[in-house]
Formats: C-alpha cells, structure tokens, sequence
C-alpha cells in the first residue's frame, strides 16, 4: 500500500489486488516517465501522473482518492 498525502491535506492510497500484474504496472510507469520526460510544463506532468493512475486498474491496482 502507498499513502500519498498533498500539500492540500488530500489523501490517496494505492493498493495491489491479489490479482496485481506487475508487467502491465511497469509499462504503464514506464509510458507515464516518458510522457513527463517529454513536458514542458507544470500541466504535461500532471498528465503524466494523470495517465498512470487512470491506467492503474488494469494492473489491478486499486486507486483510491479522498
């Protein structure tokens, strides 16, 4: 499990299913760093992190944002 807590007090979780296939993670990961290396600005990176965590369920990793 990943906590991640913002700097606006925003909490999010990641966690691995039990189904959890790590080839599809790392190649959603790998396409989300390339899409970041390639920004030029503040809102291509968030595209990037944006990409990754739309595409997380097709690892069977469960995003939740509260």
């Amino acid at each position: 499990m990943m906590i991640v807590v913002t700097n606006l007090g925003g909490i999010s979780y990641l966690v691995k299913k039990n189904t959890y296939d790590r080839n599809i993670a790392v190649k959603i990961y790998n396409d989300a760093v390339n899409m970041h290396n390639q920004g030029n600005n503040l809102r291509d990176y968030q595209k990037a992190a944006s990409y990754f965590l739309s595409g997380c369920y097709e690892a069977n990793i469960i995003y939740e944002n509260q």
